[in-house]
């Protein structure tokens, strides 16, 4: 029979090898512990977690929160851990109490038969000297050897010194950001609740009706997305209003500020309601929204964060292996049975002004004749200019000229490939054009659409496109700070962020290291350039060029210059002397400064136009007014000049004022009765050329006049 002892004894020993076992801690768990989660970590801990599990690396929960600086979150722990072991040791009191009231009985009642039995078993099993003790309840106990204190030896401690010092130098990596991906997966509060709510009936009913209104109509009411905004968050201009606003561009809706013949949302629609699987789609829409799961902006935060720029060094390495990998490429493209097709279509291209320069080649300045070419194909503002640096001459060649000479190179190695000479001219040829990458992925794609893959081009197209990618992610952040600086334009931030990360590619595509550039200096000028040129297409209301608003915005630079507040405060001439222009240049650009003004924009200049009487008079107007002076001309021509003028100033034919006959007498030296007789007199003589003007007069016609008489 197996007795107490030994049994608590092997349950000990169970327990002591089960402690030594410790849990692994959950990857979850390790995410909170980093972030500072008290409420998970407790929670944790509340329902019996081991509190020193350790992950992979052999950290606790307090070395995870120490280590990230969590001291309100690693003092918690240390409470919970004292208060374990507080309530192990009561505990453990307790037990020891039972167990030796049970061990005293036991051994009474052993030692009674003992004495009994000792006696006959010493003579008839004698105990030889020095034999071990056996017993089942020392079976697990390991005999302790006592250890000696090592002498004291110099080399072993100045040893020991070195490794300390090595060990404290070392500087541990933390790989646990990467877990940091994982709170994407985990539901936010706005997400759970807007969830909840959406579920609910009422919400749900006017959830379903406003993008039923929404798909069927086109259009919905501003006030019915305050309505559904109010029942979900409790506010009518919180975060659900900017959500239901954007869910309502998704699906082609426009707001409609006339609510007046809109009907209010019901829970039920006369026609057919929209779909379930529509409604679950834009509500799944929705959650994305709360959650930010499908904001760009979002994930376009978490690559510029990451984003690091390059040193001088790096920017050398990178430029090194770029063109390491084109001239790989140019080699492929010689080889290729393909090439000569690709280089004729891509100089039919250059001919008709589908490609410029500066996205064919690295080479800068081209001749006058492909300078003409240029100009008339492409318009003023493209961009064919390569951006700054020392050019490098064309030995006098154009363009089209070393496309011609490519194809031939390449033409010829096709004709005799086993020929050297040849194929050493073939590549020479191709190397001379100094190809972008862009356009050496379109060889790539016109090679592997026309059944010719080459190896060696994909292979370089690749490493292209990996080091373009580095180079991107290395300035994404400098492409935000130009963003940024052009904060001053009506052009939205996310517009700006992607017109200055198109200029980055391009800045990537077209940027030759070996000119001595700095990456960055040469990005520059393409950001500016190309959020410069987005600015100037959208800011106005007719779209000027961008060499017109570059002339523009100097006349405003001179302005200001000049330390005036508008261009009324300033000469011409002065403004022509600043910007070095012409005065008719600076006029004609002054008239181009004031934006248009839309009749329906509700503002203070709107009213003012508004406001201003209308002098002119309508065109049908200045022609009866000129027909009748003629008419009336031609009639006065029969009279004398003294007559003619008494008739003037006597009805106003002058300056519209009829005047009295003393009035005309007075200017005439005469008196009212002469003035009398030469009126009467001059009517006699006119009457007859008077029917004349009835129709003008009366709005009779000639021929009812004749009848009259």
């Amino acid at each position: 029979m197996e007795s107490l002892g030994s049994t608590g004894t092997r349950a000990g020993s169970e327990a002591s090898a089960g402690h030594k076992r410790q849990s692994s801690l959950k990857p979850l768990l390790r995410l909170a512990a980093l972030r500072g989660d008290a409420e998970h970590v407790l929670r944790y801990l509340q329902l019996g977690g081991d509190v020193e599990a350790r992950d992979q690396q052999g950290r606790t929960l307090h070395m995870l929160a120490a280590s990230k600086g969590h001291l309100d979150l690693c003092r918690l722990i240390s409470e919970h851990a004292l208060e374990v072991q507080r309530l192990a040791v009561e505990k453990a009191d307790d037990s020891s109490v039972a167990l030796d009231g049970l061990w005293s009985n036991e051994r009474n009642g052993e030692a009674e038969e003992s004495s009994q039995t000792r006696a006959t078993d010493s003579t008839q099993n004698p105990s030889p000297d020095g034999a071990e003790f056996e017993s089942e309840f020392f079976a697990t106990w390991e005999e302790e050897v006592a250890t000696e204190a090592p002498l004291e030896d110099p080399s072993l401690r100045s040893t020991i010194k070195i490794v300390q010092e090595v060990i404290s130098k070392h500087v541990i990596v933390d790989n646990d950001e990467d877990w940091n991906d994982l709170a994407k997966l985990l539901p936010s509060h706005a997400e759970i609740s807007l969830v909840q709510e959406l579920n609910h009936s009422s919400t749900h009913g006017l959830f379903e009706a406003l993008v039923h209104r929404a798909q069927m109509e086109g259009n919905f009411n501003p006030l019915d997305l305050e309505v559904i905004s109010r029942e979900i968050e409790g506010d009518e201009r919180g975060d659900v209003l900017r959500q239901l606003t954007v869910l309502m561009g998704q699906i082609d809706a426009v707001p409609e500020d006339d609510d007046e013949w809109l009907p209010p949302l019901h829970l039920k629609q006369e026609s057919e309601p929209a779909s379930d699987s529509d409604v679950g789609e834009l509500e799944q829409f929705m959650q994305d929204l709360a959650s930010m799961t499908n904001d760009p902006y979002f994930h376009f935060a978490k690559i510029a964060q990451s984003s690091v720029l390059l040193d001088r060094t790096g920017e050398e390495r990178m430029g090194l292996l770029l063109d390491l990998s084109l001239k790989d490429a140019y080699r492929a493209i010689a080889e290729s049975p393909y090439a000569v097709a690709s280089i004729a279509g891509l100089a039919t291209d250059f001919e008709r002004g589908r490609v410029s320069v500066g996205q064919i080649s690295h080479i800068s300045h081209i001749s006058s004749e492909d300078d003409e070419r240029a100009s008339d194909l492409l318009d003023v503002s493209d961009d064919a200019d390569d951006g700054p640096g020392p050019a490098r001459p064309v030995s006098g060649l154009n363009l089209s000229d070393m496309l011609e000479s490519a194809r031939c190179g390449c033409f010829a190695f096709q004709e005799n490939p086993d020929n050297q000479g040849l194929a050493r001219d073939a590549l020479a040829a191709v190397s001379a054009l100094e190809l972008t990458s862009s356009t050496v992925k379109r060889f790539d794609k016109e090679f592997r659409a026309a059944g010719c893959t080459s190896v060696l081009l994909r292979r370089a197209v690749q490493r292209l496109s990996r080091l373009e990618l580095e180079m991107f992610h290395a300035n994404v952040r400098l492409a935000v700070h130009v963003a940024d600086s052009h904060a001053w334009s009506t052009l939205p931030r996310m517009d700006r962020i992607q017109e200055c990360l198109i200029g980055l590619l391009k800045a990537i595509d077209r940027f030759d290291y070996a000119r001595g550039n700095k990456f960055s200096t040469y990005a520059m000028w393409w950001l500016k350039q190309s959020v410069g040129r987005a600015i100037g297409d959208t800011a106005r209301v007719i779209r000027l060029p961008i060499h017109v608003m570059e002339k523009v915005n100097k006349v405003s630079k001179a302005v200001r210059v000049l330390r005036e507040d508008s261009f009324d405060d300033v000469r011409v001439e002065d403004i022509a002397k600043v910007c070095d222009l012409s005065v008719g240049d600076v006029a004609k650009l002054l008239n181009l400064s004031h934006d248009a003004v839309s009749w329906d924009q509700q503002d203070e200049t709107a009213d003012l136009v508004l406001a201003t009487p209308d002098t002119f008079q309508p065109p049908e107007e200045v022609t009866d007014g000129y027909l009748r002076r003629r008419a009336i001309d031609d009639c006065l021509s029969a009279l004398g000049s003294r007559e003619a003028e008494v008739i003037r100033h006597r009805f106003g034919l002058i300056d519209g004022n009829d005047k009295t006959l003393e009035e005309v007498g007075q200017i005439f030296g005469v008196t009212r009765e002469r003035i009398r007789q030469i009126e009467s007199k001059a009517l006699r003589l006119m009457r007859h050329p008077s029917r004349r003007l009835r129709e003008l007069v009366n709005g009779k016609p000639e021929a009812d006049d004749a009848a009259e008489q």
